[in-house]
């Protein structure tokens, strides 16, 4: 076991190192080396010039309205929107969602999330968090977009400690320090998609229904829950045994590849964190911050989490004919991942930031499966070729295998006016699926103006993803361009 993780790691260091990190992790480590070197020379963090009207009132307005309601008891709401426009490349054989046409690339305007939050406190000892919004609302959609509940629980802190018990409609997941990210303070424009395996597969925008435990003792950070995972009947990626072995009969479905079974079988989660530095107390969320941007101290953090899902997975085995439901082999699927994250606040309010995680599914006999955030594209029914991903804009995103993920930001020394910084910020991704028959890397490079912190913030990023032909090999790359405006009060 440890002997084949070590050449899993070997040859993803390999492969990097060969094909596009000689240059990149060059300056990677040279960067990591300025912090060791100015606490070296007893050169710690300068306290930041004074702060503009500007961001003052943006960081007042970014605490929310409180109502107090008792000595040490509140009530508190806040807004939150992100808004894109987008330019890209389109997958091949795609034509545009709107006009049906062919198209080989595409530009939108288009509202990533919005978001109204309440959240309650009560003595300290007793907490209540509810959230509601629209996510991923594009051109493509229809006029109204639905509002509907993203969480809605309840928490309850045990004694005077740092631990608390609740349940509800939550996020109290596992797996990584990414999987648990806060929309409004990443590092990059926006998550990956893969830190999210199951998404909207069998949970509601990553929230399931449980019970859930949070804490802190010393050093030793956790989160984990156990849920009840969602069956809705409209979703695509949801299979009866019977639809399974159908979709194999009549060639819809290979054999010998695993499918999202329907199941009652719950779904267990946690994460668990060593903070070797500063300390991260449990929020009253669980949502994680990827940059502190220098105010809160120094952090080295390492994680490992995972998630559960029993006989949550389908497949035939090759060679049986006539399959029927009971030829369904079902397998559970296990998510594994490891990560680490590292802040330095340095000379001049500069910031460095770098986290890396490994990740490792195991969803059954190739498995794999594609996302399109707010896809533009459909297949073209006349097209002479396409791709197994799909159209417009869709990617593998996760499925039986590996991947690797690096991000890198650095807030520059220096504000630009009276508005703020500039954090530049690149991202690796690597995955290894079962299912492919080659292994892919791909980029992100943007950069964050931060004109209140994470509260206001113009964002823009480039970013790739692989293409795979029929036979499922890596033959090119497509390019999307986005900026985002993104306030949050």
């Amino acid at each position: 076991m440890l002997a084949s993780k070590a050449e899993l790691m070997a040859t993803f260091v390999n492969r990097i190192l060969e094909k596009f990190m000689k240059r990149s992790l060059l300056i990677c480590l040279l960067l990591m080396t300025v912090p060791f070197i100015s606490f070296a020379e007893g050169e710690g963090p300068v306290v930041e010039e004074e702060k503009s009207q500007i961001q003052r009132a943006a960081e007042q307005a970014s605490k929310g309205m409180t109502i107090p309601i008792g000595k040490n008891s509140y009530f508190k709401y806040g807004l939150g929107v992100q808004t894109w426009f987008r330019a890209g490349e389109m997958n091949p054989g795609s034509i545009n969602s709107n006009t049906d046409q062919p198209a080989t690339n595409f530009q939108d305007f288009a509202m990533r999330r919005l978001r109204m939050l309440a959240y309650t406190n009560i003595e300290n000892k007793y907490f209540f968090w509810t959230q509601i919004g629209i996510t991923s609302h594009s051109p493509y959609d229809k006029v109204q977009a639905p509002i509907f509940v993203h969480d809605f629980w309840g928490k309850i802190r045990l004694g005077q400690t740092d631990n608390f018990i609740g349940a509800g409609q939550h996020m109290f997941m596992g797996l990584s320090r990414l999987s648990l990210v806060s929309y409004w303070r990443t590092t990059s424009l926006d998550n990956p998609s893969f830190n999210f395996p199951q998404v909207n597969v069998n949970d509601d925008f990553i929230r399931m229904m449980g019970v859930f435990f949070q804490g802190m003792t010393g050093r030793f950070k956790y989160m984990a829950s156990i849920n009840q995972p969602f069956q809705p009947s409209s979703s695509s990626r949801l299979n009866t045994r019977a639809e399974i072995a159908e979709g194999v009969a009549n060639g819809d479905y290979k054999e010998g590849t695993a499918y999202n079974l329907r199941t009652s079988e719950l779904s267990y989660n946690a994460y668990l964190e060593w903070h070797f530095f500063s300390k991260e107390k449990p929020g009253f969320s669980p949502f994680n911050t990827m940059s502190h941007l220098g105010q809160n101290g120094r952090f080295l953090n390492i994680g490992a989490g995972f998630r559960y899902d029993g006989s949550n997975m389908g497949y035939i085995e090759k060679g049986v004919a006539n399959p029927t439901a009971d030829d369904i082999k079902t397998h559970s699927s296990l998510a594994l991942a490891t990560d680490v994250f590292y802040e330095e606040p340095m000379a001049k309010g500069a910031v460095l930031n770098v986290y890396a995680a490994w990740y490792n599914y195991d969803y059954g006999p190739n498995y794999v499966n594609t996302i399109g955030v707010m896809n533009p594209g459909a297949l073209d029914p006349n097209a002479s070729i396409g791709t197994p991903q799909g159209a417009g804009i869709s990617q593998y995103y996760v499925g039986t295998g590996n991947v690797g993920y690096l991000n890198v930001a650095y807030i520059l020394p220096f504000t630009i006016g009276e508005l703020g910084r500039l954090q530049p910020f690149t991202a690796l991704q690597y995955k290894d699926f079962e299912a492919l028959n080659d292994a892919s890397t791909q980029w992100d490079f943007g950069a964050h103006w931060l004109l209140a912190g994470h509260n206001v913030k113009l964002s823009m990023a480039y970013s790739t993803r692989p293409i795979y032909d029929e036979g499922l090999n890596w033959v090119d790359s497509k390019g999307l361009f986005i900026t985002q405006m993104q306030f949050r009060f």
